[in-house]
């Protein structure tokens, strides 16, 4: 009987679970962090802002949950 090697699958969905509901600032934190990552390593704003408006945008990239 073969067997079948399933290649791995690309992630391209990230969970933050945030459970701080005495720190209403906590997305804006999430968000300034990862703004200043892409900073990091992608000098294009107009790239960088196409980026963060497709993960804030789109439940494929990014799903922040506040609180539980």
């Amino acid at each position: 009987m073969p067997v079948h090697i399933k290649p791995p699958k690309i992630v391209n969905r990230i969970e933050i679970s945030v459970s701080f509901p005495d720190k209403p600032s906590i997305k804006q934190d999430i968000c300034a962090s990862i703004v200043s990552i892409f900073l990091r390593f992608y000098k294009n704003l107009e790239r960088i802002n196409g980026m963060i408006a497709g993960i804030f945008n789109s439940s494929d990239m990014m799903v922040v949950k506040e609180g539980e």
